[in-house]
């Protein structure tokens, strides 16, 4: 939106942004009102209003993995695509802090995938926080998956089979 000045002149135009977590259903409406001032001789704003419902997406309440469930704070997040948070609320993943191994993921529609040729295994699941922390795996000679999810070695993998 751009308004006009005396004399053909203009300011504008009006950028307005808003960062919004929903915790209901309900949409917010949102008014915008360009109050009328005087700048000299010329009339700036003319007291307009503008006013939009907006429906906001609803986040889902989460604890951030820290601690046990109980400790971390509390956030307001999306379940589809949050790598903290992926599907639900206690699924992390945990190359986000960098100490799990694997490569990290992606979350998309809330699952959590991985770059062609890995895969996506749970790794520290027995955690006090809960949390399963993913990560992205090569089965075919990666120690700590070897083969499949979960299925460690003690020396190497090689072609998804342990060596002795």
């Amino acid at each position: 939106m751009t308004d006009s000045l005396a004399g053909g002149a203009s300011f504008g135009p009006w950028i307005l942004s808003f960062s919004i977590d929903a915790s209901t259903d309900v949409p917010v409406e949102l008014t915008f009102e360009a109050p009328s001032a005087s700048l000299g001789d010329a009339t700036i704003g003319d007291a307009r209003k503008a006013t939009a419902a907006v429906n906001l997406e609803k986040c889902t309440e989460c604890r951030e993995p820290t601690g046990t469930p109980t400790q971390g704070p509390s956030v307001c997040t999306y379940l589809d695509r949050d790598l903290l948070h992926c599907g639900a609320c206690m699924v992390v993943d945990g190359n986000h802090f960098g100490v799990y191994g694997g490569a990290q993921g992606s979350c998309s529609a809330g699952v959590y995938t991985c770059s062609s040729g890995t895969t996506a295994c749970a790794t520290d699941t027995g955690r006090a926080d809960g949390n399963a922390y993913m990560g992205c795996f090569d089965l075919g000679n990666g120690v700590q998956h070897c083969g499949k999810c979960e299925t460690q070695c003690k020396s190497s993998c090689t072609a998804g089979k342990c060596s002795p």
